[in-house]
């Protein structure tokens, strides 16, 4: 016979229902019915459509979770099927049935879920800085609702949103860096675009600590290259020093504070809780064996 999956695994007792009942223990032990998927139909499968569970003892699922948190009851089950809805929010994971004494049981296989989202980016651009507006090409692009850049940084202010065209600014607070744009579609979904490195410089802490910034500290920086202030190269639109030669050994990509204005009177004796911070913008790549400082 089939126990409710309540029970437990182990020999069966009975009794006769008296006050001081008569134990009997069966020969074999008791082997518990849990519910097993080994098979999924469709798979892959977008979110809204039916999957189809096949395994054994499924009449006893009354619900699925999916990967990523969501649960759906089953519509129907018997012995071997069971169907589901499967809902937003559902992940590319395994998938577990659950009991009707909530009790679970995962797959041991993954579950694929597809995005319900037609969308495709064609064209963006890899490099932007904070504040820029980019410009994103592409198909069915009104299928993406909210968007978010890299540090969790959502976008506020739009330009024209079509199907084939989205524009908005970069917010102010993105990390700066290789990363990927969120979309999150009206489904609840997400969308990722291609990888677009943001640049610009990292926000300076305590201004008293600055003490080379190619704006008159009284320093000297090298001998291969100039100062500069071009709209197209500057990250935040201070100066820089702009390397413009082959570099060799200790040529050009130095610098040395030569004013004596060290804050070492702020930093004191505690030398070990500060780091030297620069901002490099490489514009090509340098070669191999010519690293920086030779």
């Amino acid at each position: 016979m089939r126990i409710p999956d309540a029970a437990h695994t182990g020999p069966i007792a009975v009794s006769n229902g008296e006050a001081m009942p008569i134990v009997v223990e069966s020969e074999t032990p008791l082997t518990v019915a849990v519910p097993l998927a080994i098979h999924l139909s469709p798979n892959p499968v977008k979110a809204g459509s039916v999957l189809s569970i096949e395994g054994a003892d499924l009449d006893l699922v009354k619900s699925v979770i999916f990967a990523g948190g969501p649960e759906a009851a089953v519509n129907n089950a018997s012995l071997n099927m069971a169907t589901v809805d499967v809902p937003v929010g559902a992940l590319t994971g395994p998938i577990t049935v659950v009991t009707g004494n909530c009790s679970q049981a995962a797959s041991s296989f993954d579950f694929t879920i597809l995005l319900s989202t037609n969308a495709v980016i064609t064209s963006m651009p890899s490099i932007a800085a904070p504040g820029d507006m980019i410009e994103i090409v592409g198909e069915h692009l009104d299928e993406l609702n909210e968007v978010t850049f890299p540090g969790e940084a959502p976008a506020t202010m739009f330009g024209l949103k079509t199907a084939t065209l989205i524009q908005f600014f970069v917010p102010m607070n993105t990390a700066i860096g290789a990363g990927n744009i969120k979309f999150i579609t009206f489904e609840g979904e997400e969308f990722f675009s291609p990888l677009i490195n943001i640049q610009g410089v990292d926000p300076v802490d305590d201004p008293a600590l600055v003490f080379f910034n190619f704006d008159g500290l009284d320093s000297w920086w090298g001998d291969t290259g100039a100062i500069e202030n071009l709209p197209s190269l500057s990250l935040d639109s201070s100066n820089y020093f702009h390397v413009n030669a082959s570099l060799d050994g200790w040529t050009g990509f130095f610098w040395r504070n030569g004013g004596n204005n060290f804050p070492g009177a702020v930093i004191g004796t505690n030398i070990g809780g500060y780091a030297l911070k620069f901002d490099i913008n490489v514009l090509e790549p340098s070669p191999a064996g010519n690293s920086p400082g030779g």
